[in-house]
């Protein structure tokens, strides 16, 4: 005989007769199961009811989601991931002479720049720091493009 789905499952899919003969197949045949029955059907219910409410999207969150989607596609897209895991090889092409220690300089001028937009960024707000940082992000890219370009 093989094992029937369990009575929560086909009580989430509607099936309630299906529920009943598989909650009753697995208590036995001569055990009372329409309390227990009905009980499972209650937690389903809520269980339900609890879920429909846990991530509701509204208006008002959709322009800070799409927001912070933005910041992220827009960091994604600015090179800094290839500049960065590139470093070393970018360093040899241009000629430095330590491209290792230039990348280890380059990691810490990143570190100290984070610092300190976390410690201005409550003197001057977010939106001039973002537009600070772009201006910058903007001129370096335009000059290593420059430099591999001629």
């Amino acid at each position: 005989c093989p094992i029937p789905e369990s009575p929560t499952f086909l009580l989430s899919k509607h099936k309630n007769m299906k529920a009943l003969k598989s909650l009753e197949w697995l208590r036995g045949q001569n055990t009372e199961t329409s309390d227990e029955f009905l009980r499972l059907k209650a937690a389903l219910q809520e269980d339900k009811k609890s879920r429909a409410n846990v991530f509701p999207l509204t208006r008002s969150d959709l322009h800070p989601l799409l927001l912070c989607l933005g910041l992220m596609m827009f960091q994604q897209l600015s090179g800094i991931n290839a500049v960065m895991f590139y470093s070393v090889s970018i360093f040899v092409d241009s000629g430095s002479a330590s491209p290792h220690v230039s990348t280890i300089i380059l990691g810490v001028v990143n570190i100290f720049a984070t610092i300190a937009s976390n410690l201005l960024i409550d003197r001057f707000g977010r939106k001039v720091l973002l537009y600070i940082s772009a201006i910058g992000m903007m001129i370096s890219l335009g000059v290593l493009g420059a430099h591999y370009h001629s």
